[in-house]
């Protein structure tokens, strides 16, 4: 058995941005993993320090946040959660004012559960 795994193919919600501003920015905004799957490891990158939040939006489209993670400048974050979160945004506030980010975030699901 052969396993084709091709890394660099795009296989998660992505989003890329230069942010100039120290205001919250929202990255991915009504995202959804689709089909049941158990988890979902997010990977974050950028320029500046910060702060990235997590939100679980609910079926009444409120967004809750679910969870909140200080940012290191050029450190790539790792964040696994370990069960499903069907609908989600992921925002981000850089401390240094005045000055430019370049951020990224990417998202994979991982898991199906049947």
């Amino acid at each position: 058995m052969t396993i084709t795994f091709d890394f660099t193919a795009a296989t998660g919600n992505y989003k890329s941005l230069t942010i100039s501003s120290d205001a919250e920015t929202t990255l991915l905004d009504d995202a959804q993993i689709v089909g049941m799957q158990r988890g979902a490891v997010i990977y974050f990158h950028s320029t500046k320090a910060g702060t990235m939040k997590i939100y679980f939006i609910d079926r009444e489209n409120n967004d809750v946040q679910l969870q909140s993670a200080a940012i290191s400048a050029s450190q790539l974050a790792v964040i696994d959660f370990d069960y499903h979160v069907p609908r989600y945004k992921i925002t981000y506030t850089h401390t240094d004012a005045g000055q430019t980010s370049t951020t990224w975030c990417e998202v994979f699901a991982y898991g199906a559960s049947r």
